[in-house]
């Protein structure tokens, strides 16, 4: 997924007037913004200030008006070198926030990549995460993207760290500036081969998203499609993070090019329908979220949501996104809904053990992987507390490494019997259209058929008939009572027309009145909230509820239903009511190129 798209800000929060105001910075702030070019002036002199939290502060208000913030960037440059490690680490998250236009600042935060600093936040339910540095330059390189390329010697130089995480997030940082250098391209088949499942997984993801593509690309991810090992981990949000290495090599093989349907089809794998409604979730009634989020992963806010419902939340590796907005009073059914939407997600779910696996639109699946939290549920906290430190992972998580000891040792084998089984398929397959044509053949296709030559066999002596005398009065007397009086009088090879025509315009005129119009390309519907058993439907920037009238293209349009993903709309018209539609736009990540 191209998570530069994503940086763009939903709302810009303001909860650092308390922290101006307590510090006397609050009518120095006001008098800034109103006689300078810049609205941020304020905050960039504030970037100077001796106080490490106003420091912060600054930049995170900096990074909140986004591509204007350009402006800014070389004075955030400066804060890299700051003395606290907070404050550089926040100077790094702005400069993602930020986003491409912050491309200047790629040759120093390279300079990063190596740095050994962190900190540790507590979090709000008394655990505490931590931060890496190096980490964070890495994933800010890759939402600035393309602009980044100067930082790619650095990037690929940097894969040979023992540190598991960063190494994923300078793999994941390569594929979003999507430059496909040799030397890039060597580097991800290696991690590809050598790494392990998670690794391997982003390496995957991460080959689908170069720019060119060369056909040993091509041939490495078709037999990475065979890769089953999962690639699992707990978020520190308690979330569960997972995905299979062939399922990252399917999503890039459809990055690459749309004929990889049938390839991926072979190999056992199906795209998701993104027009298909995904299952209704348990939602409890009347829980709202009411709070400020800047600049953290959207999933930490899905899972919390999931959480306090009663569900559980698993994420495949390949979504995500930073996420700030100002959620007031917002239903949390509605909020799942809208953040499902803005990011191009859907879900899978579990009624028996309550899981909400979220993938991206059009996802690729493989029906026969299962995976749930469950298997691990000892280690759940010890794992989300100790998840981004290398150190802690193994001995985080002893007891289970043995079960997977006993468990791979079969599953070597069986990737082997499913490769064979793949390739006896094929030939089945060749087989099925065969026996096909003979079941079309004795088809129901037939016996109408068969029928139509005995119904004109009674009409066959009728027509001999007609030359005879008595019989041509006996027709026309028939015909008179029931058809010739309301149509004009005509002879007797008339009468048989004129029934025929009424019977034809009849049906296409019902057919017309339930035709749907869909409107989603002239209306954008971005989210749908219930509140108090009711939904609420924004479309262009408008809230919308049933009975509202909507001013479109066609007209006047009055919303007579929503639903969580569409709206249906009416106008009323001389020959009746005309249906519309308007639905979620699905806008595909994938680069569908042609080979």
């Amino acid at each position: 997924m191209k998570i530069a798209r994503l940086l763009k800000a939903k709302a810009r929060t303001t909860i650092a007037i308390g922290i101006a105001a307590t510090c006397g910075l609050f009518p120095l702030v006001a008098t800034a913004q109103s006689e300078t070019d810049l609205p941020y002036e304020a905050e960039l002199a504030n970037l100077g200030h001796q106080d490490a939290a106003v420091r912060i502060q600054a930049l995170l208000d900096i990074a909140g008006y986004g591509d204007e913030a350009e402006a800014g960037v070389p004075e955030i440059i400066t804060v890299l070198a700051d003395r606290n490690n907070e404050v550089r680490l926040t100077a790094v998250q702005a400069l993602g926030i930020i986003g491409p236009v912050a491309s200047v600042a790629s040759l120093s935060l390279a300079e990063l990549l190596d740095d050994p600093a962190f900190i540790i936040l507590s979090s709000t339910d008394n655990t505490l995460e931590y931060q890496s540095l190096a980490v964070a330059t890495a994933r800010t390189l890759g939402y600035i993207g393309p602009g980044a390329s100067a930082a790619l010697p650095a990037l690929v130089e940097g894969l040979q760290t023992e540190d598991e995480p960063l190494k994923e997030a300078i793999i994941e940082a390569l594929g979003n500036i999507g430059v496909g250098a040799p030397v890039v391209t060597k580097a991800l088949f290696d991690q590809l081969r050598n790494g392990s499942a998670l690794v391997s997984f982003r390496a995957a993801y991460a080959l689908g998203l170069l720019e060119p593509v060369g056909p040993k690309t091509k041939a490495v991810l078709k037999r990475a499609l065979e890769d089953t090992r999962p690639a699992s981990r707990f978020l520190p949000s308690k979330a569960w993070a997972d995905g299979e290495v062939r399922e990252a090599a399917a999503e890039a093989l459809f990055f690459i090019s749309d004929n990889a349907k049938w390839i991926v089809k072979a190999a056992g794998g199906r795209v998701l329908d993104d027009e298909k409604e995904p299952p209704a979730l348990p939602w409890k009634a009347n829980l709202r979220l009411n709070f400020n989020v800047e600049g953290r992963d959207v999933r930490h806010v899905l899972a919390a949501i999931l959480r306090a419902n009663g569900m559980q939340a698993a994420f495949r590796h390949d979504v995500g996104g930073r996420l700030n907005f100002n959620f007031r009073q917002m239903p949390m059914a509605g909020a799942f809904n809208m953040l499902l939407n803005e990011y191009e997600m859907t879900y899978l779910y579990d009624p028996d053990q309550k899981l909400v696996r979220v993938v991206p639109l059009e996802a690729v699946v493989f029906p026969g992987s299962k995976r749930s939290p469950r298997a691990r549920p000892a280690v759940a906290q010890t794992a989300a507390r100790a998840l981004a430190k290398p150190a802690a992972k193994p001995a985080a998580r002893p007891t289970v490494v043995k079960p997977k000891k006993v468990a791979i040792l079969p599953k070597f084998k069986p990737p082997l019997k499913v490769a064979k089984v793949e390739e006896k398929v094929t030939t089945p397959v060749q087989r099925t259209p065969e026996p096909v044509k003979p079941v079309a053949a004795p088809k129901v296709e037939k016996a109408p058929v068969v029928i139509a030559k005995k119904a004109p066999d009674p009409v066959l002596p009728a027509t001999p008939e007609p030359p005879r005398a008595p019989e041509p009065p006996t027709a026309p007397e028939p015909t008179k009572k029931i058809v010739i009086q309301p149509s004009k009088p005509a002879p007797v090879a008339v009468a048989p027309a004129a029934p025929a025509a009424p019977a034809v315009t009849v049906a296409p005129a019902a057919e017309s009145v339930d035709e749907v119009v869909d409107l989603s390309e002239a209306h954008r519907l971005s989210f749908v909230v219930q509140a108090e058993g009711k939904y609420y439907a924004t479309i262009d920037g408008e809230e919308y509820a049933v009975g509202f009238p909507l001013q479109s293209k066609v007209g006047t349009l009055m919303v007579v239903g929503i639903g969580s993903r569409s709206v249906n709309l009416e106008q009323q018209t001389a020959s009746g009511a005309k249906k519309f539609v308007i639905k979620f736009r699905r806008r595909s990540k994938r680069k569908k190129k042609k080979s």
